[in-house]
């Protein structure tokens, strides 16, 4: 089903903007989203330490 005219002016405003539209791929985000939570220095033996 093709999305409704309002959301695509929408969407291209935000594109236009520079903002994050939902359904498309956002590069800062999956880079943040697939780093590691702590450095490898910091993280805790199997344990907890």
């Amino acid at each position: 089903m093709p999305d409704e005219p309002i959301y695509q002016a929408l969407a291209r405003g935000w594109v236009r903007a520079g903002r994050t539209v939902p359904g498309r791929h956002d590069r800062e985000w999956a880079e943040l989203a697939g780093r590691r939570p702590w450095p490898a220095s910091r993280r805790l033996p199997p344990g907890g330490g």
